[in-house]
């Protein structure tokens, strides 16, 4: 009878650990992968399942050496993901990817993957068996913090240049950009998707907040909730949508 508890504690153990690991490589895609880390680790701890695992022996001490190897082994892959998330954001900030980089993508997230799998057969080969399923399971948050960063990227280096409005005009989209580094301003007209053309630009300067354009005779005023003033006579006031 105690060995038949025993060997249904074991499965039962082991199938709540297995669905544990699944849980964290699931929620691995997420923003908030170490919130997320940490709630997972704290459900773990309190599951009701690890309380039928004591009939074993009188002290539940295979119990709780099981479970502090499969947690310890969830902290090496959290650690290993918080310096590849180092790593890879200093190296994107250091490149600051412009949109005409956005290509490299499709090279750079198979590049991760595919290195995590290379390290993980290496140290299969040298029978390092737990550290090669940790670059395993690494090899899939890489990636997927590869695409995200390099996206964050791309994003920081167009707010550090430009700030962008559109707005509708009958069945004219209208683009509104203002350059920070050159104090220059330019628009664009769009009839359908995919296509437009480029007919004013000017100089730009702030004043009280407000952003104060001139082109030729034309003065306009974006104020600071994004109000365009003076578009096509001086009483015209657009509400703008800024594209972030």
């Amino acid at each position: 009878m105690g060995i038949a508890l025993c060997c249904r504690g074991v499965f039962q153990e082991r199938a709540a650990v297995f669905s544990v690991l699944k849980r964290f490589l699931v929620i691995s895609s997420s923003r908030h992968l170490f919130k997320n880390f940490l709630t997972l680790v704290s459900e773990y701890k309190s599951d009701q399942k690890l309380a039928q695992f004591t009939n074993c022996n009188g002290n539940g001490l295979f119990t709780r050496s099981l479970y502090s190897i499969q947690v310890k082994t969830l902290y090496k892959v959290l650690g290993l993901a918080v310096i590849d998330f180092g790593l890879i954001w200093l190296w994107v900030y250091q490149i600051d990817p412009d949109p005409s980089l956005s290509i490299g993508i499709i090279l750079l997230v198979p590049f991760v993957f595919v290195l995590n799998l290379i390290i993980a057969g290496v140290l299969s080969f040298a029978k390092k068996k737990e550290f090669s399923r940790i670059f395993l399971t690494n090899s899939v948050i890489a990636a997927i913090m590869m695409f995200y960063l390099f996206g964050e990227g791309i994003d920081r280096n167009q707010n550090k240049r430009l700030e962008q409005w559109t707005f509708q005009k009958a069945d004219t989209t209208f683009s509104l950009i203002r350059w920070k580094e050159s104090k220059e301003f330019s628009m664009t007209y769009s009839l359908n998707p995919g296509s437009s053309w480029g007919f004013l630009d000017g100089t730009c300067q702030n004043q009280n907040g407000n952003w104060i354009l001139k082109a030729a005779s034309l003065r306009m005023t974006i104020d600071e909730k994004d109000n365009l003033m003076g578009f096509r006579n001086p009483t015209d006031t657009i509400e703008m949508n800024k594209i972030k």
